[in-house]
């Protein structure tokens, strides 16, 4: 079977032929081979190989280096051959046989453990593959061509078990994400017996906040950046704690995340997801440390503006040139989780030296501006409705000098974190003293200076009314009603560079009635 591709320009090209081999010896017609172009104006090129009933197939292809994938099926077993750069200068013939796939083998200190799911990354120049299964003992691997390594492939190896129910969604106390990552090609089978001294401990506390689904989540990357392998979320019920267990091998940061579905985002027929998510928090890749105990708190107010780096520096809100970029993820933690959430409305608006420039719906905006120095102020605001009854209103007002310069510069911005002690369903006791820590939190990489005045209000009416709230030791103290309510916050602060932030929570936490204590 022949599949001709239209000659461009009297393009030079070539028949490569594939033929697929089944485990048992035979050809088989059960593969998905794709290819895809390395050099040349063609490079986003992607060819599916067509089936055949032979197993054979031939395309006639431009002359050029080719990556070639393909995934031979026998039942639930699959079998991923990888050619990572294939010289096509004269007619070739290309053996995908899956007997030449090693088994891919990995084992949990707890033999309990329910493997939930399988998948190996194939990482290089132009893209990348992931090859999935619900656990590793139906997959096979190997690299096709000669015995050598390539530059800029890195193959990612990567699995969850936990004790859960059907499919996982209903999640046990204690999970293993593991991932290891291989350079220089596709790997020819895997084997690991993980040991307990191999893996960290985090005992994760989540609050709770919204109804509905809720999911965790992770990604795991080699220390330098490369190699992002996405493991599988996992559905739970909050308020709970639960034990994860992850590995470190060569220097491996994991990200992880949280997901607050709501009640209208229930998986659609068939498993499929509904909308996307109502909140969503998540780490900067961290290191853990194997042999070591972690433990991480997760959703617990008070929901704000957080300023997390990126391996130092935070790109939230940026001078690059003539530009002022705004990306601030207005939904994080009181741990400072990064966090963004589904908002009813949103706005971003930028004055220089007094004068609105430009406002703009939404929470991202980029904004022109001369290059000479000016006195600037960025206003960001949102709101949210039903199911959120926490941070219902958010707004940040900074002002700061900017002119342009080389390359691109984190504003000298801050925010204000409020990190009060709740308990595990996001609530506060009514009709005591209580003390909220606070900290005002400069953009990390920028020439923010330190506070030097902070002002703390508070409102028990939604912010129709405030009351100056005495801070001692980076807490503001607070009285709270005996009836109960929401607690509201607004904070003013200015820096010793002379930079401000007001920033205004409105419901920053329930109050329980004192009577219900």
């Amino acid at each position: 079977m022949s599949t001709p591709l239209a000659a461009e320009n009297e393009q030079e090209t070539y028949a490569l032929t594939l033929r697929h081999t089944g485990r048992d010896g035979a050809p088989t017609p059960h593969y998905l081979t794709t290819l895809r172009q390395l050099d040349g104006a063609a490079s986003w090129r992607v060819i599916h190989a067509p089936e055949s009933g032979n197993g054979s197939v031939t395309l006639r292809l431009p002359r050029g280096r080719w990556a070639v994938y393909g995934t031979l099926t026998d039942g639930e077993h699959t079998t991923h051959l990888v050619h990572p750069d294939l010289d096509l200068s004269a007619t070739r013939t290309l053996e995908l046989d899956a007997r030449l796939g090693r088994p891919v083998s990995v084992t949990v200190p707890d033999p309990s453990a329910v493997q939930l799911n399988a998948q190996v990354s194939f990482d290089d120049s132009v893209g990348r593959r992931i090859f999935l299964s619900d656990r590793f003992e139906n997959m096979a691997t190997a690299q096709l061509g000669p015995d050598r390594t390539y530059d800029d492939v890195v193959t990612g190896v990567a699995g969850t078990w936990t004790h859960a129910g059907t499919g996982g969604t209903d999640a046990g106390a204690r999970t293993y994400r593991l991932a290891w990552f291989h350079d220089g090609g596709m790997i020819t089978g895997f084997h690991r017996e993980v040991a307990r001294r191999d893996l960290a401990t985090i005992h994760t506390d989540h609050a709770a906040h919204l109804p509905g689904r809720h999911r965790r989540a992770a990604v795991a990357r080699l220390g330098d950046g490369r190699g992002g392998i996405a493991d599988m979320a996992i559905g739970f019920t909050t308020p709970s704690t639960y034990t994860e267990y992850v590995n470190g091998d060569r220097g491996a940061r994991w990200q992880r995340f949280f997901l607050e579905d709501g009640p209208g985002t229930e998986e659609g027929p068939e498993g499929e997801e509904g909308a996307e998510a109502e909140t969503v928090l998540e780490s900067p890749p961290t290191r853990y440390t194997p042999g070591r105990v972690h433990r991480e708190s997760w959703n617990r107010g008070v929901f704000g503006p957080v300023l997390t780096p990126q391996d130092g520096v935070s790109d939230a809100l940026v001078r690059s040139g003539g530009s002022i970029r705004v990306d601030v993820p207005m939904y994080g933690d009181g741990a400072g989780h990064s966090g963004t959430a589904r908002t009813t409305g949103a706005r971003v608006a930028l004055y220089r030296d007094g004068d609105l420039i430009t406002e703009r719906p939404g929470l991202g905006a980029k904004f022109t501006v001369p290059a000479e120095a000016a006195r600037y102020r960025l206003v960001v605001e949102a709101e949210r409705g039903a199911p959120a009854t926490l941070s219902t209103r958010l707004s940040v007002a900074w002002t700061f000098r900017s002119e342009e310069a080389e390359g691109t510069v984190p504003l000298p911005v801050s925010v204000v974190r409020f990190s009060p002690p709740l308990d595990a369903r996001n609530t506060a006791p009514g009709g005591v003293p209580y003390r909220v820590p606070v900290t005002v939190q400069a953009q990390p990489g920028s020439a923010a200076g330190t506070s030097r005045d902070l002002v703390v209000e508070v409102s028990y009416d939604d912010g129709a009314t405030w009351s100056r709230a005495p801070v001692h030791g980076g807490g503001a103290v607070l009285r709270h009603p005996a009836a109960g309510g929401f607690a509201s916050l607004r904070a003013t602060s200015t820096d010793t560079a002379g930079n401000t932030v007001e920033q205004t929570v409105i419901r920053a936490y329930r109050i329980v009635p004192a009577n219900r204590r």
